[in-house]
């Protein structure tokens, strides 16, 4: 059957080491599904290759059989254009060709033997199709056994066959506001997979979901922007759950798994022979000393119980006491690892308090552990109750200073400085000017003496006269000069040199 070619996958966290496998870059992302679901259209438009194209990397047909015969896998660059990564693309399962025997062999083969690992595991369903038949139920427990328990934590749900044109979303929107008891829509395809698979495979996680139509991707179709936007967010999410992945499966077939138990049967017939040699020792005294037993019953009697005692408790007690220490030393080794791990990735952290620029904020979402320096309050971390710096909003520069000056907010000022002006002087011309004046004078009378000065008998009379008019140059030492705008440079409301706009953030915790 097809569970005799069990393949097992384990958790890994640790460096990888398998042998001859391929250098295949990281992430990588296996996909996995029914017959008819689209595994190789969507692993080709990953790639960023049209799904109907003859050029495109992995094979696609339009008959009810699969295409797809072996487990293959491409390396290129995420939808064409972006960082280098693994897709594995694998046969559908049950389909009329009852090969499943021969594609589950040489499946296994290739993961183990080629691939190693993987950071992800993509169920594809057919958007069009929201009941697990038997076919799909009978796939699904296939790979659960092929792969273990564990495959469901690293799934993500994928949907074909959901077409984002205008006319589509508009067709399920109507729909829905007009039927909402009868809605499909995205919701209620994730309520009606998740309740399938918590209900048939006895499961307790909700699945992320994306909807990637991969013929979104064909012509005309990625002339639409439409479906493009869509395609680029639903794959924007796959990208992040697979890059993201801090573990990944490692691939071990039965044969890897019967040779450690070996190793560890080997290690407790070991001890079991160390624990029989102690025994026969002491069987061998006790026949040396059978002399003194004869005349001691009574500690022939003691020494038998005490055998009995060894031969049916401390046996299996020396046993289990070897397995817990063999687990306690698996358990410290973990630990130191975990630690030695912890204290590698501490070293990459900027301490509580780092303000940094940061250019992410149009297309990722704030890192972890940092905050917008924008003057909101800190709500986690030693800093919890202050509010971050408003660098923000007021647009300010970052200086050094002495901690006791550490938050401290300048204002615009400048430097007091002079200016050095030269003034040549200039000069008023007097073109000429006259002075107007009145001559008073006495006149003397007939029979008077003009020269008796006295008023009576001595009358006045006057004359006006004129200064002779004269010229002169006058100069003035002042100055006229102002000084006015700036020129040579950019002028603007503030003083700042050339610079780039950033968002200022904060380590909080």
């Amino acid at each position: 059957t097809a569970f005799g070619y069990l393949l097992l996958v384990v958790f890994v966290q640790n460096s990888h080491s398998f042998g001859e496998l391929e250098d295949l870059p990281d992430p990588r992302i296996i996909i996995v599904g029914a017959t008819g679901a689209g595994k190789s259209s969507l692993a080709n438009a990953l790639l960023g290759c049209d799904p109907n194209s003859d050029d495109c990397l992995f094979q696609v047909c339009d008959s009810v059989d699969s295409c797809t015969k072996q487990t293959s896998y491409g390396v290129g660059q995420w939808l064409g254009t972006g960082k280098n990564f693994t897709v594995v693309d694998t046969p559908g399962f049950g389909d009329s060709d009852q090969e499943d025997d021969l594609l589950i062999q040489e499946m296994m083969d290739v993961l183990k033997n080629s691939v190693g690992y993987t950071n992800s595991i993509l169920l594809l369903l057919n958007g069009q199709e929201t009941r697990f038949n038997e076919a799909l139920q009978s796939m699904l427990i296939q790979m659960s056994s092929l792969f273990g328990e564990q495959w469901w934590e690293f799934m993500t749900i994928g949907v074909s066959f959901w077409s984002y044109d205008q006319d589509a979303i508009d067709d399920r929107n109507d729909f829905c506001t007009n039927y909402p008891s009868k809605c499909k829509d995205e919701a209620w395809f994730k309520r009606e997979i998740n309740d399938q698979l918590q209900e048939k495979f006895h499961l307790k996680k909700n699945f992320t979901f994306v909807f990637t139509d991969s013929w979104s991707q064909t012509i005309p179709n990625n002339k639409d922007p439409v479906q493009q936007e869509h395609w680029k967010e639903e794959t924007e999410i796959l990208w992040d759950i697979m890059e993201s992945a801090e573990k990944e499966f490692e691939f071990k077939t039965i044969d890897d798994i019967l040779e450690e138990n070996a190793e560890m049967k080997n290690e407790i017939k070991w001890l079991n022979e160390i624990i029989a040699n102690n025994i026969s020792e002491l069987s061998k005294a006790i026949t040396q000393n059978g002399d003194t037993i004869s005349t001691v019953a009574s500690r022939v009697n003691l020494n038998e119980h005490a055998i009995n005692t060894i031969e049916d408790e401390t046996i299996p007690e020396l046993v289990q006491n070897v397995d817990g220490r063999i687990v306690q030393v698996e358990d410290l080794i973990h630990e130191e690892i975990s630690q030695v791990m912890s204290e590698m990735t501490a070293m990459h952290l900027a301490p509580v308090g780092t303000v940094t620029g940061w250019l992410g904020g149009k297309s990722t979402e704030l890192p972890s552990g940092w905050q917008l320096c924008d003057g909101s309050s800190i709500i986690s971390g030693p800093m919890a109750g202050q509010n971050t710096p408003n660098l923000n909003g007021d647009s300010l520069f970052l200086r050094g200073a002495q901690p006791e000056n550490a938050w401290n907010v300048e204002e615009d000022q400048i430097r007091q400085h002079g200016h050095s002006v030269v003034d040549p002087g200039h000069k008023h011309t007097d073109r000429g000017h006259t002075h107007v004046y009145t001559d008073y004078f006495n006149v003397a009378e007939e029979s008077d003496n003009a020269n008796d000065r006295t008023v009576g008998s001595d009358s006045t009379t006057h004359q006006t006269r004129f200064s002779d008019p004269g010229f002169g140059d006058l100069t003035i030492e002042l100055t006229g000069i102002t000084v006015s705008g700036v020129t040579g440079a950019a002028a603007g409301s503030e003083t700042r040199p050339r610079n780039m706009a950033v968002e200022w953030i904060i380590k909080v915790e």
